[in-house]
């Protein structure tokens, strides 16, 4: 009831002035991301703090964290950071994306940014944050990127060869590419189920090489081997809520 209650409230526009703007330059910071204060966020309506750490189907079981981690009312002060494998990877992914003088881009990020700073890619006018979007396309960026951050945006393109090459465009070389995708594992994100009004429907099932898969999905690709053809990997996992996560580096 409360959770529904902050819901309707983030959509208030003096709520966003008073309380999730100044949220938000406190929990986008460093600071915040590797403190306890926000592992209390992320632990919010968990019973087995052990079993968390390990589960993965927060997503295909629609838990009670997982839903209130991806309620409007969290997603406007965490943006991309409401993902449990943003806060599982968060010693590897704080010093890249908040790297002091770095310049990074958001793909498809307008409705959960990764910072206040990172420039944002993407078809939607403004970011939930309230913020203008000036690219639509990655081929509109006039600067290079010391990273490129997409959270479940993959999914939905695809010529995924004409993306990537895109991505190495406007990467600096050795600049990092962070991607989140959804798993094959939440069957109500595969190809021909999900749909999506405003971001086209999935296009790709994704999984990780070497997963034993005894069904038939379509358009199944393993991310990480499609990915390093054209970057270094450095980490690949499946992650909680049914997610992959993928960190690369630009050859």
């Amino acid at each position: 009831m409360l959770n529904k209650f902050l819901n309707r409230v983030s959509k208030l526009k003096i709520a966003e002035r008073l309380y999730y703007r100044p949220k938000r330059r406190n929990f986008l910071s460093p600071r915040f991301l590797l403190s306890d204060k926000y592992k209390k966020i992320i632990y919010k309506n968990v019973s087995d703090s052990v079993l968390f750490e390990s589960f993965i189907e927060d997503a295909e079981k629609s838990t009670s964290n997982y839903q209130y981690r991806h309620s409007p009312h969290i997603q406007k002060q965490l943006g991309s950071w409401r993902w449990k494998g943003m806060y599982q990877y968060r010693d590897l992914l704080v010093p890249i994306i908040f790297k002091k003088n770095s310049k990074g881009i958001d793909l498809g990020g307008a409705y959960g940014p990764v910072s206040q700073d990172t420039v944002i890619v993407d078809f939607a006018r403004q970011d939930i944050f309230g913020r203008p979007v000036k690219y639509r396309y990655l081929d509109d960026v006039d600067f290079e990127a010391d990273f490129i951050y997409a959270s479940h945006t993959f999914e939905h393109i695809p010529d995924l060869e004409k993306l990537v090459a895109q991505i190495r465009r406007v990467l600096k070389p050795e600049g990092y590419l962070i991607v989140l995708v959804p798993s094959y594992s939440c069957v109500s994100w595969r190809v021909g189920i999900h749909t999506n009004y405003f971001h086209n429907d999935h296009v790709w099932t994704f999984c990780l090489s070497g997963t034993p898969i005894n069904e038939s999905i379509k358009n199944l690709l393993e991310i990480d081997t499609f990915l390093e053809k054209h970057f270094e990997l450095i980490l690949k996992d499946y992650t909680g809520d049914n997610s992959i996560l993928i960190v690369a580096r630009n050859k």
